[in-house]
């Protein structure tokens, strides 16, 4: 998947055992790997909460509810069909399905309105933004406190920024370009260049920023425009 340089809204983290806990198996997993590893604890018992398998891969949504559970002792990923049962169990959490065709991920509305019935531009908290954008931009729709903000700063060397939270998973395309005088416009990286990074915080959200390539001392008026637009 990273392969595909694709921004996909899948981490990945490992959770040890309450029965298996001690320092020298802990340092052998975690030793030089960046996969977080949590510890399950006598109060918690996750393992048994969940029904837990010992290798157990259990996949959740961007809501935390339980998509799929695949063992890799009976299903090695060396064995390249396993691999690719296991991949598509995280793209397909990962895309979210959306059965009404509106817009809006199955889950999400689910999360927010109890079933998929949410109408993509209605604002039911009245704050001036659709269920598509809060959804888009990862926000509560049903919260007036909670609507898309778009932050511009500069960067040390002075150049203009532009920093909103968005969806992070696939299904939606954020197009973004840039002018220097409303006429001509280009998503050129000469003017301006995106990064986006997954915040792996639970919300499904990704932080992107956007940065004018040339300081302000050498360019006094840079303009952003957004777009959305949603795969086919």
């Amino acid at each position: 998947m990273r392969k595909t340089k694709s921004l996909f809204n899948i981490e990945i983290i490992g959770v040890n055992s309450y029965l298996a806990n001690n320092d020298d198996a802990n340092q052998l997993v975690s030793s030089m790997n960046t996969l977080p590893w949590l510890q399950d604890t006598s109060s918690n018992l996750v393992w048994n909460l969940w029904g837990v398998t010992w290798r157990d891969l259990r996949i959740l949504d961007s809501s935390n509810r339980l998509a799929g559970v695949i063992n890799l002792t009976s299903h090695d990923l060396a064995d390249s069909e396993n691999y690719e049962t296991a991949k598509a169990m995280f793209l397909a959490a990962a895309n979210g399905g959306d059965s009404n065709k509106n817009g809006l991920p199955d889950h999400w509305e689910i999360k927010y309105f109890g079933g998929s019935i949410a109408d993509r531009d209605a604002d039911p908290d009245g704050d001036g933004y659709s269920n598509f954008l809060e959804f888009a931009f990862g926000t509560d729709p049903l919260d007036p406190a909670s609507h898309p903000v778009f932050q511009p700063s500069f960067s040390t060397s002075g150049q203009a920024m532009l920093t909103f939270k968005r969806w992070a998973s696939p299904g939606l395309d954020y197009l973004v370009d840039a002018s220097t005088n409303l006429a001509a416009w280009t998503s050129s990286a000469t003017l301006i260049r995106g990064a986006t990074t997954n915040l792996f915080d639970g919300t499904g959200r990704a932080s992107a920023t956007y940065t004018f390539v040339k300081p302000r001392s050498l360019q006094n008026t840079g303009i952003v425009r957004l777009k959305l637009q949603k795969h086919p």
